[in-house]
């Protein structure tokens, strides 16, 4: 050490050093910048592609549309479909626009207004102006091979360009025009590709490169001169310095260490925080003030799978998710004002069109004393809802003839009632079979269920959608008419379900039974205001019109009830 700090020409070391040190950093960083510049251009590139594609797709789920042909839409003559145009009622001609002809014409307006040339390519065109120059071909078939896209900055005359191009894969949609071609669902059909001048973005980066050059130079001067100077001092100060040296390496592999525990312990948190989240059984979703969604648990991917996969949902809207729900939006809108909510909300299978349950919980995310988004926890309670629904069907429902049951009878009545639904006046007919007993001695009581569903559905056929039946007992019914005129339109319903239910009912075996009824009537309000008042009479009035002749209906006296 000390022969080389005695060297006439050491002062050069220093210069020759930084040199090297600072031109390794300068190159290092500018070429950084230029695969920066790059990545946006790429990232500008395939935001055209998904934006054409996605207007390609609309196209298509529409099955194309219709526009006045033109000078600028004349018919497609690569489009052999029946119905390719029409005529309106008023003399328009129109002609169908697929998803490639709108691709042509949005490409020319997107050269003419952003001076971006999108072109469609195939190997296998339908239209000769498809067919792909040398750089295409070669994309497409690195697409043959697995590539998902290709994409990369030529120079060309005018400058620099950058040229990106993504696969379009065959959908259903496509196979009418090119199930001709050989083509099936999934197949590599061709590829757009997307050109535009990358000048710009990379002069956009020369500032930038700039402040780079003179930062390096000014440290290479600075750094220089210090090294210069040091030298001329260092040789009185090298014992000391050589101490302090070892002392500073001492101290900076202890903090590494130090630094390295705390980066192995922090990820070591992450992990089990990740393992915690994703192993809890409800889904989890985060979403920032965006309504943009930026976690996604396990849970909740599987629960969403239907609609998007994990990729699809996360920077994706999670309105865009829940369309049809307004409740859900007004829950995210009161998480941005850091209020809870929560609530169901059914999720339809796009293909299948199953429809399931779920129920979620809206909590806001406050951060350093700001809502900053929130979580929404989801839970699949399709099977519970199904049970809690059949629990209520079984309760309401009379579970033979699928008729109200007497629990539903008096909601029913009580509603209609209480919203003035029955008018001025209403009936309730008191229907109770006669002759059945002998039915299901003789028959059997299978025979006799049989039965009871055909005088249900006569029930129901014969009376108005304002009304309705129900079943009470055994073989009790009871039927409603609301907003019933008078009692001569009361009398022919009656005597038209009379009828209807006299009418031969065909049993197993062959067999044929009649079995008639006796039906009592009392009317609201003249024979009671309340359910369980017009319910007695009406069936007192069955009783006097059973004990005159059976298969007659009778209307409530009130003078012969006592």
């Amino acid at each position: 050490m000390k022969r080389l700090l005695t060297l006439p020409h050491l002062w050069l070391f220093p210069l020759l050093f930084w040199a090297a040190v600072l031109g390794a950093s300068l190159s290092y960083n500018l070429a950084a910048i230029d695969r920066h510049v790059a990545d946006l251009a790429i990232a500008q590139g395939r935001d055209v592609f998904r934006m054409v594609q996605a207007m390609r797709r609309w196209n298509a789920e529409h099955g194309g549309v219709y526009v006045r042909r033109s000078e600028i839409s004349p018919p497609n003559p690569y489009l052999d479909v029946p119905y390719r145009d029409l005529l309106t009622r008023s003399g328009d001609e129109l002609t169908l626009v697929n998803p490639a002809y709108m691709t042509r014409q949005v490409a020319e307006w997107i050269l003419s207004e952003a001076h971006i040339r999108v072109r469609m390519s195939s190997l296998i065109p339908m239209n000769p102006l498809n067919h792909p120059d040398d750089w295409e071909r070669a994309a497409l078939e690195s697409f043959a091979q697995g590539a998902r896209e290709r994409a990369e900055i030529l120079a060309n005359g005018s400058g620099r360009e950058l040229r990106y191009m993504a696969p379009l894969m065959t959908e259903t949609a496509c196979l009418e025009c090119h199930a001709k071609q050989g083509y099936k669902v999934g197949d590599i059909r061709g590829g757009i590709s997307v050109s535009f001048s990358a000048e710009a973005t990379m002069a956009s980066a020369q500032p930038q490169k700039q402040t780079l050059w003179l930062m390096h130079a000014l440290a290479w001067a600075v750094l220089s001169g210090l090294g210069v100077f040091a030298l001329t001092r260092i040789r009185d100060l090298m014992l000391t310095l050589e101490a302090a040296r070892q002392e500073q390496e001492s101290l900076v592999e202890k903090r590494t260490a130090e630094l390295k525990t705390e980066v192995r312990e922090r990820r070591r948190a992450e992990r089990r925080l990740h393992y915690l989240v994703d192993s809890t059984a409800q889904g989890m979703l985060g979403v920032d003030l965006a309504g943009k969604i930026t976690f996604c648990n396990r849970h909740a991917q599987n629960l969403l799978a239907s609609l998007a996969n994990q990729g699809e949902l996360l920077g994706k809207p999670i309105l865009d998710i829940f369309t049809d729900d307004p409740e859900f939006a007004n829950g995210m809108a009161q998480a941005k004002e850091g209020s809870q909510s929560g609530g169901r909300l059914t999720v339809k299978h796009p293909l299948s069109g199953l429809e399931y349950s779920l129920e979620y919980m809206i909590n806001t995310i406050h951060s350093d004393g700001h809502v900053s988004g929130c979580v929404v926890s989801l839970n699949d309670v399709t099977v519970r809802q199904q049970q809690e629904e059949e629990m209520w069907r079984q309760a309401n429902f009379d579970p033979l003839t699928e008729l109200p049951n007497r629990s539903m009878f008096a909601s029913r009545m009580a509603a209609l009632m209480q919203a003035g639904a029955v008018g001025e006046h209403a009936a309730v007919l008191f229907i109770d079979l006669d002759d059945f007993k002998p039915v299901n001695d003789q028959y059997g009581h299978q025979a006799g269920d049989v039965v009871l569903v055909e005088i249900a559905h006569r029930l129901q056929a014969d009376i108005r959608e304002s009304d309705f039946a129900a079943r009470i007992g055994g073989d009790e019914f009871v039927v409603v008419l609301a907003g019933n005129g008078s009692r001569e339109q009361t009398a022919r319903v009656a005597e038209k379900l009379l009828q209807s239910l006299a009418r031969p009912i065909s049993i197993s075996g062959g067999h044929q039974v009649r079995v008639s009824a006796s039906i009592g009537i009392s009317t609201f309000p003249e024979d009671g205001a309340n359910i369980d008042t017009l319910l007695r009479n009406a069936d007192f009035a069955m009783y006097q019109a059973k004990e005159k002749q059976k298969g007659s209906y009778g209307f409530y006296d009130p003078d012969s009830n006592h």
